[in-house]
């Protein structure tokens, strides 16, 4: 009888759900093409991913983009629009995931069993240069950063944070820990030492040996897609999940519920109105933030509000101007519980 031998490839992280990561392979971008994004947090294009900026003068559109990586479908594209080369100490941009505490918990992290978490990715500019790349603990403000050359066509690149025995992540619906993509950063982020060990955060190291600059001129591009976050030594394969899946857990943080409609009749002046229950498609993280547009109303109709907010649902009610009298309301609506 002859034996068959298996090659080891490290800590095991090939079955199950390995990807900590929803929507790494930016197929569901609900908001559409976001233009003039500078300063200040903004949700991207693509679900899950936030562009976060600091001080700049630039802009910048992001796109669900056809231009992707083998394997893969869309990216995630971030073109300049509004340049600016004259980089101020303070100014700091990135792309930024954010994960629950609750689906951290298996990574042990602040305690003697603390793993290993290896991050892949498909990457490429319009300019070749140094990126950060970065995993932070968002309940310690512990950091660990590696530095990535990117080039013109696509590169899958890997790297693998150690293990950190310090700062348990708190078990809670609340980021217990972000993945960042410096692509912008001046002297004030710059001018400490980049370290691969977990440290506390701190601004001066955060992005040490970074050369590329989103904004160093007007269409300076870049593109991310097939980001893997799992527990391990090593890159696996990506877990492609189906588009219905990966929609639904987008939706978790934001839906959007297309256009609402109601429509009944009001007994008393400013009071009553016509209302229904709004059911959002699953299960939000927390209570979300509606917002609404495109509002259109008809009969007697004279407000809109919307209540009894929860993670599972909502009422949106159209108000009537006098008793008696029909009312109807057509809007738009959103639902946001992003982290």
């Amino acid at each position: 009888m002859s034996l068959i031998k298996v090659k080891s490839r490290g800590t095991d992280n090939v079955t199950g759900r390995r990807n900590l990561v929803k929507n790494g392979a930016m197929q569901i971008a609900q908001r559409g093409t976001q233009t003039g994004q500078g300063s200040g947090n903004a949700y991207s294009a693509v679900d899950r991913f936030q562009i976060t900026s600091a001080a700049t003068n630039g802009r910048l559109t992001t796109s669900q983009s056809t231009d992707a990586p083998a394997g893969f479908s869309k990216s995630l594209q971030l073109v300049c629009t509004t340049a600016d080369a004259a980089i101020a100490a303070g100014e700091f941009t990135r792309i930024r995931h954010r994960i629950e505490g609750q689906d951290l918990q298996h990574i042990e992290k602040g305690t003697s069993g603390a793993k290993q978490v290896t991050l892949s990715y498909h990457a490429k500019a319009s300019t070749a240069g140094v990126i950060i790349v970065e995993f932070q603990d968002a309940d310690n403000n512990r950091l660990s950063s590696v530095a990535h050359s990117i080039t013109t066509s696509y590169q899958k690149f890997t790297h693998t944070f150690p293990a950190d025995t310090t700062g348990e992540i708190i078990d809670s619906v609340n980021t217990g820990a972000t993945i960042s993509w410096v692509l912008h950063a001046g002297s004030n982020y710059t001018s400490g030492t980049l370290g691969s060990a977990f440290t506390t955060g701190v601004d001066a190291n955060k992005a040490v040996g970074q050369t590329f600059s989103i904004f160093a001129a007007t269409s300076r591009q870049f593109n991310l897609s097939g980001v893997q976050l799992e527990v391990g030594d090593s890159a696996s394969d990506f877990e492609h999940r189906s588009f219905g899946e990966e929609l639904s857990l987008c939706q978790r943080y934001f839906t959007d519920c297309d256009k609402w409609f109601t429509q009944g009749y009001g007994y008393s002046s400013g009071s009553d109105g016509a209302g229904s229950s709004l059911m959002f498609p699953t299960t939000m993280r927390a209570a979300p933030t509606i917002s609404q547009s495109g509002g259109n109303d008809g009969g007697s109709s004279s407000g809109f509000s919307i209540n009894y907010i929860t993670t599972t649902g909502c009422s949106p009610e159209a108000y009537n101007t006098g008793s008696g009298q029909s009312v109807w309301y057509f809007v738009d609506i959103t639902a946001s519980a992003e982290l």
